[in-house]
């Protein structure tokens, strides 16, 4: 079992690819890297995985992230019930070679039913130790990568190389890398409130912490009708709370297991205990807690209800992180949503730049969830690659082109210079 204090507590020591208090060492500083992954989350993980599996050379990748213990899933979503079957996530730990992940490694998930569902640190802790792993094998920087910029200098036609992108870091040095790829997370949707506080979704998801948050004297109402939204329901009714006043704008939805193993509402549906709760106390009138209002999200039914709550949670989804700044782009940054390209050398991965793509039935959803991302990434990355090496390729052949222009202009007036 890995120890995440033991390990991070290594991470500014005898590692060679592990940086210093700043980051950044001398020798990484003034290094162009091929690709540098951004985040350290799962799907941060996968990215690196992915790069390795296709060829790319240890020493071409840096890997950035202020703590390396897994993204939010490690460090706030520990013990949130999955919507994902613990097969799904197994499937995860084996999907690239470079994660060496063994099945005889010490961890609780090897022992699970495959069929069942699980709290997320089961898959937390094994992707640990693959972060573990990976750390030794590329560069990687203890640090945040603020802001991002193309090199102009680069863009020569004649310097025979692509253009670079350029990372300044919270530790106040830089980077530099030819390709980038953002695994930067996510953070909550929210509304304005008015005069209710507002309880954040991460507290709501943890029962341990939600329950010193509430009182039986609330009421407490709750955006949304996805697997968070329907799982803070049932958790503040265990707390015990006066009362739940659900605001959604759609039914409830069930992911519907088809028998060639897909999903219909794959990405939309309730899945696990939170789809059977649902199913035993909503959608059945006899078991409707007496404490519970659900009311269409209309701005009607809002004005109506909400001023009566304590406090509101809002469980309506996640936006693009905005901690990376990339000049000349808005934010959130627009993307491909079938390939993950934002720019030449720079694309976007996991929840913060997910897949749009067909469940079983044909329904377009975006695709959000471990399996997805390293699936996705098995699939764009060669494109990536291939991308890329086009470029340099092209960048080569025009430099080479100037530079025998060049050398043939120095040549003919060398002659005219003795006639």
């Amino acid at each position: 079992m890995v120890h995440r204090t033991s390990w991070l507590s290594r991470l500014s020591s005898p590692l060679p690819s592990i940086a210093s208090k700043s980051g950044v060492t001398n020798s990484t500083a003034s290094k162009v890297y091929r690709w540098t992954v951004v985040g350290a989350g799962p799907a941060g993980i996968a990215t690196v995985g992915k790069l390795l599996d296709n060829g790319i050379q240890r020493s071409d990748i840096a890997w950035i992230d202020p703590h390396f213990d897994v993204g939010l899933v490690g460090r706030k979503w520990r013990s949130v019930w999955s919507n994902t079957v613990v097969s799904t996530f197994t499937r995860f730990l084996k999907a690239s070679p470079a994660f060496r992940y063994l099945p005889s490694n010490d961890f609780a998930i090897n022992s699970m039913d495959p069929n069942s569902t699980c709290q997320l640190r089961h898959i937390a802790d094994p992707l640990q130790k693959v972060t573990e792993t990976l750390s030794g094998t590329v560069a990687t920087i203890l640090d945040s990568v603020r802001a991002l910029d193309r090199e102009e200098e680069t863009r020569r036609p004649d310097s025979g190389i692509g253009s670079d992108w350029t990372m300044d870091l919270a530790g106040g040095t830089t980077l530099r890398s030819r390709n980038v790829v953002l695994a930067i997370g996510s953070k909550p949707r929210t509304m304005p409130s008015g005069k209710v506080p507002i309880l954040p979704v991460e507290h709501a998801l943890d029962i341990d912490i939600l329950r010193t948050k509430v009182a039986a004297t609330d009421t407490v109402a709750v955006f949304g009708s996805s697997h968070s939204a329907v799982m803070i329901v049932r958790d503040l009714l265990i707390c015990g709370v006066k009362g739940v006043v659900n605001f959604y704008q759609s039914p409830l939805l069930y992911a519907v297991a088809k028998a060639d193993g897909t999903f219909l509402h794959d990405n939309t549906g309730l899945k696990g205990k939170t789809a059977e709760w649902a199913k035993h106390n909503i959608d059945d009138p006899k078991r409707y807690p007496s404490n519970l209002q659900r009311f269409k999200s209309t701005p009607d039914m809002i004005a109506r209800h909400l001023p009566s709550c304590s406090k509101v949670i809002y469980a309506i989804g996640f936006q693009q992180d905005d901690s990376v700044k990339v000049s000349g782009f808005p934010h959130p940054l627009p993307y491909d949503q079938k390939t993950g390209f934002i720019a030449s050398g720079l694309y976007g991965v996991g929840i913060g730049f997910p897949e749009r793509g067909p469940d079983a039935a044909g329904n377009m959803e975006l695709k959000v969830g471990m399996w997805k991302f390293v699936d996705y990434l098995g699939r764009v990355v060669p494109k990536w690659i291939a991308e890329s090496n086009a470029v340099d390729t092209a960048a080569s052949t025009n430099g080479a082109t100037a530079r025998g222009t060049g050398r043939a202009k120095q040549e003919s007036a060398s002659i005219n210079s003795r006639l």
